[in-house]
Parts: structure tokens; C-alpha cells; sequence
């Protein structure tokens, strides 16, 4: 058994958890999430629970919670949970209704208010309950088994094993019918990724991160006017997503709608102006009739 790593460079962590570069590297600026192993060099490295705390951190914002609600959270967790510290590996995010929910061990708390809440669900449904919970339990130790050979690549086929363990045990596990479909997606098994970032839309239809993996697929598959839907709808989630707004300025450019297109190269550089692919942006909203779109 291949032993496995201990420590992931800020590219294999965008790669892992779905998130720019450039982002991971503003967070670590600003303190808010930092990789906390020795890496080469003067550099650093993530370590697997760091990994987790960016999927958690993810979670939030894919739901559409703005960045600075999505610290504020953090900071009321800490002061709710003393034996927090920020380690944000101990938590589970989910959707109660149309609330936003953080599970800790035994019970709980709405992350925006800091209010805790009480769970009657494991009372009330009794054995079942626990079973569910028992096998969603499973499911998330797959999902983490899958997190931590995705990084490599020559475990690539062990993480797919271990993703489709959590779906089978949980077919409602959303990040990890995401993480499958961006395998597929690598593989160029697009009816397969396009298969498991729709479940995952159906598991969490706030979901932005589905909504613009799908999107993708779409455009891949040639269906633009499908990707422009969906890549709408993942902005209507998340306003901010940055990528959503460059790859849906890459379709209306291909559909020969120039002016739709710079209003998004135009979000796209409000959003993340340092980006290796910024420069590319502002070539097309000065020659929007040059070259072919390079897809983020």
C-alpha cells in the first residue's frame, strides 16, 4: 500500500478541493486559512486537515454565503466552541431547509448567527436515525480516504474507488459526487461526470460548484446554450465566482454574443484581476474577434 502524503503544494490543493490558486494564496495572505507544514524550500504545504478546512470553507461560499460572512462565521465559531481553534475538519456542513447548518459532535449551530440548535431528529426517528447516521458516518471516512489519494496521481484509481464507496453509502454526499465527476471529468468521461455533478446538483441544488462543473461538461459536450443556463445559475448562487464568469464570457463568445461576453471579462477582472488568466481577459475585451478562448 502506497504510503499516504502528509503534505499537498498549494497547486494539488486548488486541484483537490476546487478552488483558484490565487484564492488559496490571498487566504494564507490575509491569515484566514493558512497551509501549516514546512513545504520545499521557504515555501509551505497543506496538510490533509488543512485540505479539509478548505472544503469546509468552500461549502459555505458555494452556498452562496459571502466571503466576509463566511469569516465572520469562523470567528463566531471560536467564540461558541472554544475547543474549535479552527480546526474546521470537525465540522459538517449542510442545509437545514433554506438555513445554513454547521454539525459539531452532539449537536448544532447556525454558523451566520452563532445561535446553537437543537437536533430532536435522533429522538423522534429513533433506530433508523441511527443507522442513517452510522452510514453517512462511513461514507464521510471514504470521502476522506478519496481527499487524501486524490492528490496523487498515481492513486488516481484509489480515490475514484473510495468517492464512489461514499456515494453508495451516502448517494446524498454532494462534494463527493463532485469530486467523482471531476475525476470522470480528467479522464474525459464526460457522461460520467456529467452524471455525478447532476446528482450532486439534485443532493444540493445550491450547489455552485455542481452548477459550474456542469457547465463545463456542457460546453464540452457542445450543448452552450445548456452551459450558459447553467453557468447563470451557479452565478446566481454565488454572484462572486470568478471562474463561472470566465468560462460563461468563453460561451457567448463562441455563440458570437461579444457583448454579453465582455460584460462578463469584465466581472471576471473585478473579481480576480491577478490571475494568470486576467491577461487573456483584457486581451479579449480589446480584440474580442481574436483567437480562441483558452477554458479555465
Amino acid at each position: 500500500m502506497a504510503p499516504r502524503p502528509d503534505r499537498y503544494t498549494v497547486d494539488e490543493a486548488a486541484r483537490i478541493v476546487g478552488l483558484p490558486v490565487p484564492r488559496l494564496r490571498r487566504w494564507a495572505r490575509e491569515g484566514f486559512i493558512r497551509p501549516s507544514l514546512p513545504g520545499p524550500g521557504r515555501g509551505a504545504c497543506y496538510s490533509f486537515q488543512d485540505l479539509v478546512g478548505l472544503r469546509t470553507a468552500k461549502s459555505l461560499l458555494d452556498h452562496g454565503i459571502p466571503l466576509r460572512r463566511v469569516r465572520r462565521s469562523i470567528g463566531s465559531l471560536r467564540q461558541h466552541l472554544p475547543e474549535f481553534q479552527g480546526d474546521l475538519s470537525r465540522l459538517r456542513i449542510f442545509a437545514d431547509g433554506q438555513r445554513l447548518v454547521v454539525g459539531h459532535r452532539t449537536f448544532l449551530l447556525d454558523p451566520l448567527t452563532g445561535q446553537l440548535l437543537l437536533d430532536f431528529r435522533g429522538r423522534r426517528d429513533g433506530p433508523q436515525v441511527q443507522g442513517l447516521g452510522r452510514s453517512r458516518e462511513l461514507a464521510e471516512e471514504w470521502f476522506r480516504r478519496g481527499l487524501a489519494a486524490d492528490g496523487d496521481p498515481a492513486r488516481q484509481g484509489r480515490a475514484l474507488e473510495a468517492y464512489q464507496r461514499a456515494v453508495e453509502l451516502d448517494p446524498g454526499h454532494a462534494d463527493a459526487h463532485i469530486n467523482l465527476g471531476t475525476l470522470h471529468y480528467d479522464l474525459g468521461q464526460m457522461a460520467e461526470a456529467r452524471t455525478h455533478y447532476e446528482r450532486a446538483i439534485e443532493a444540493d441544488p445550491r450547489n455552485a460548484l455542481a452548477h459550474y462543473n456542469l457547465g463545463n461538461v456542457l460546453d464540452e459536450e457542445g450543448d452552450l446554450e445548456g452551459a450558459i443556463a447553467v453557468f447563470r445559475r451557479a452565478l446566481a448562487l454565488a454572484p462572486g465566482y470568478a471562474n463561472a464568469h470566465y468560462n460563461l464570457a468563453i460561451v457567448y463568445e463562441k455563440r458570437g454574443q461579444q457583448s454579453q461576453a465582455r460584460r462578463h471579462w469584465r466581472a471576471y477582472l473585478t473579481l480576480d484581476p491577478d490571475s494568470p488568466w486576467s491577461r487573456y481577459a483584457r486581451e479579449r475585451l480589446t480584440r474580442p474577434e481574436r483567437g480562441q478562448p483558452e477554458r479555465r
